[in-house]
């Protein structure tokens, strides 16, 4: 697969995923269902973005785990705090 076209499906999931987002703010939904379906978007989004745009996909293991590490942290704080 060439970089260009890699580029574009994980473009088209970062717009796909943030409509996501979009459909359930606008659907009015609340509640575990939709902090977990924001959530899990969110993770899969910056894991995108880590991975792929800050070509976190060639560095060594050690620091490949540091920014995915702080994300789980950080999204483990949000689900503590809306409990």
């Amino acid at each position: 697969m060439t970089e260009t076209r890699l580029t574009f499906i994980v473009w088209f999931l970062l717009i796909t995923l943030t409509l996501l987002g979009y459909t359930v703010g606008q659907l009015g939904m609340s509640g575990t269902g939709a902090l977990a379906i924001l959530l899990v978007a969110a993770l899969i989004k910056s894991q995108l973005v880590i991975s792929h745009f800050m070509e976190m996909k060639h560095a060594p293991s050690f620091w490949k785990w540091i920014p995915s590490a702080w994300l789980i942290v950080v999204l483990g704080a949000i689900i503590l705090t809306y409990q």
